[in-house]
């Protein structure tokens, strides 16, 4: 009895780390869209709740239609501590576009930390939506140096 109970225990564990790997793929139409915030600040959480709210709406209704194909949104989200620190900021721009691998940026709230940001985003060419701060030279920046 004891055999058949270790057996049993033991296919059963296989079964538990087996079963995770076969669940369906992910799905390959996505378009990765990092949003990047103060999170633990309300500036940040409302980043990330209209960036969810826009996500839900459009993969609601079958997702952005590109070149005939169906893709679905997806939503990074990292946490700039831009309103302490403006190196984690840079350091959290370039996490999401080289290690989280999105395909644009969305968010920026502190002026001098979003110059930062869009200056890692620029280096990467990365599109970046800032979002929060409203100063003119984070356009004539770009306007100058395309």
């Amino acid at each position: 009895m004891k055999k058949f109970l270790f057996l049993s225990l033991t296919c059963l564990l296989a079964i538990a780390l087996i079963l995770p790997a076969c669940g369906a793929p992910a799905p390959e139409n996505v378009i990765k869209v990092g949003v990047i915030g103060p999170m633990e600040y309300i500036q940040g959480e409302h980043h990330w709740w209209g960036a969810e709210m826009g996500r839900d709406e459009v993969n609601a209704a079958g997702g952005v239609t590109i070149a005939g194909e169906q893709y679905l949104i997806e939503l990074v989200k990292a946490d700039s501590n831009e309103i302490n620190s403006v190196d984690d900021a840079a350091a959290a721009m370039e996490r999401l576009i080289t290690v989280d691998q999105v395909d644009f940026v969305i968010g920026g709230f502190r002026t001098e930390a979003v110059f930062a940001m869009q200056e890692v985003a620029m280096d990467n060419q990365m599109v970046f939506l800032d979002c929060g701060a409203a100063t003119l030279e984070l356009c004539t920046v770009v306007a100058d140096n395309y």
